[in-house]
């Protein structure tokens, strides 16, 4: 029996029959018709596997049902919700609707789209585009072939299906589609206990949701700095400057701690099991006319899940206080880019005002209330602006930004000594950036002066040979 009628009979619907071969086709290979009898070819030169993954009936257009009525069925034993059956399903190609050469792509966006419910034009486009499904469309027309393929990942052919989605997957990374298609993936695999589905379909991995976590935890797999990092959000982690400022120490930080974690308890993931966590009934599938006894799937709460988020917050959180340390020790720069050629120096065109300068710590505040974190939040807006001075502003903002870090030093210098009692001073990128741009200016006598307040305050750096090299310049004059 085929595919096609052992659906319908565990639907319940008609038999679906094979279309007959027709010979008359136009220059696209379909046979192409205004009336409402069109006979569509069941070989429209549509290639394997996609051929072969289509649902396609002959039967009268009367028995086209919608995906999300409701049947009401009386009889005498009461009124009773019936279950559609398989002519809801929205994929379904009728071959006695009419289609409608086009020859310009419809742009809006059909939302929970079926073949029989779409004009004949865009009927005429979808099957076009099922001859290559890795060309450019409309995303309703993936939709649309991609809710046959969930029937399919449930009671047709699985892997052919997983297959074809991970062709989508790839030429049509747009992320509604791929969060749906990404979910549909996991539970059926789950249902089904195709674990392999993760070495098939690797960009899985990357879909830090639900199911996909209770895949990995099944496998028992680690994840990466990226993977936490991308689920930091919903685990309810606020703190992100660090990520942000200094992405790839962020991640060297991160990945040490993973090591040092798995090296006492195993693979991350390995530590936790399903039945530790509380479940809840998802709507899994994107298409409609499977039955909610189907559709609807118990998976596991992790992401909310209280032991789990604490445990992600608690590596981000070392790895943020870790960043923090090799900033306050000096033992770290920030990862620089390619720098811009500058073809001159450039020059502050007006004055820095105080209210600018109090403006940019005030606004600094409300996102780093710490002071080292302020302190540390200045210097990354030093480095930034400094870095694209030759754009317009940049310059101007740069200044403002050491002037600024130098206004709080002396509370930064507190805190450092509290935190980090058994370490000197780290260098103070606001004095020494203002240093260089004042010596570039040919403002020699400023700078002498900026390099001592810095070597007075007990900030580190090579302030001796600065203001020696400096002094040399004024004599030399």
């Amino acid at each position: 029996m085929s595919i096609i009628g052992k659906l319908s009979r565990k639907f319940g619907s008609k038999k679906v029959q094979a279309s007959p071969s027709v010979s008359s086709q136009n220059e696209h290979g379909l046979a192409v018709s205004h009336s409402s009898n069109n006979s569509l070819a069941e070989s429209l030169l549509i290639p394997e596997p996609t051929k072969s993954l289509l649902w396609i009936t002959d039967a009268d257009t009367s028995l086209v049902e919608s995906a999300t009525s409701i049947r009401v069925v009386v009889s005498s034993s009461g009124v009773h919700q019936q279950e559609n059956g398989f002519y809801a399903e929205p994929s379904l190609i009728w071959k006695k609707l009419p289609i409608e050469k086009s020859s310009e792509l419809i742009q809006e966006a059909m939302y929970w789209p079926s073949y029989s419910a779409i004009s004949p034009k865009a009927r005429y486009e979808y099957l076009r585009w099922l001859q290559d499904i890795t060309r450019p469309t409309n995303l309703s027309y993936v939709f649309l072939y991609f809710y046959g393929l969930e029937r399919h990942l449930l009671v047709g052919d699985y892997d052919a299906a997983v297959d074809e989605i991970a062709r989508l997957l790839k030429y049509h990374p747009k992320k509604s589609f791929v969060q749906y298609a990404s979910r549909s993936l996991v539970v059926a695999s789950l249902a089904k206990e195709r674990l392999d589905v993760l070495d098939r379909v690797p960009s899985l991995l990357g879909e830090e949701i639900d199911e996909t976590l209770a895949m990995r935890i099944i496998k028992g797999t680690t994840m990466t700095p990226d993977d936490i990092i991308d689920i930091s959000s919903r685990v309810g982690f606020k703190n992100k400057r660090y990520i942000k400022m200094y992405p790839e120490i962020f991640k060297q930080e991160l990945q040490k701690h993973i090591d040092e974690y798995e090296r006492q308890f195993g693979k991350l993931l390995s530590t936790f099991k399903l039945s530790d966590f509380s479940r809840t009934e998802s709507d899994a599938f994107a298409n409609q006319s499977i039955p909610e006894r189907i559709r609807h799937v118990q998976v596991p709460v992790i992401l909310d899940d209280v032991r789990f988020s604490q445990g992600i917050c608690n590596l981000l959180q070392t790895a943020h206080d870790g960043v923090k340390t090799r900033l306050a020790k000096g033992e770290t720069a920030r990862v620089q880019t390619k720098k811009s050629k500058v073809s001159a120096p450039p020059v502050n065109t007006h004055p820095v005002s105080s209210g600018e300068v109090d403006e940019l710590i005030e606004r600094m505040k409300r996102n780093s209330p710490g002071i080292l974190d302020l302190h540390f939040e200045l210097q990354h807006y030093i480095e930034e602006h400094y870095r694209k001075r030759s754009e317009a502003n940049s310059y101007h903002k740069a200044i403002v930004g050491c002037l600024a870090q130098i206004k709080i030093q002396d509370l930064a210098a507190k805190q450092f000594v509290i935190e980090f009692h058994d370490s000197t001073l780290p260098m103070h990128v606001g004095y020494r950036q203002l240093a260089i741009i004042l010596e570039k200016e040919g403002k020699i006598a400023e700078a002498i002066q900026i390099a001592k307040k810095a070597q007075k305050n007990g900030w580190n750096g090579d302030w001796n040979s600065r203001i020696m090299r400096l002094s040399n310049k004024v004599q030399n004059k």
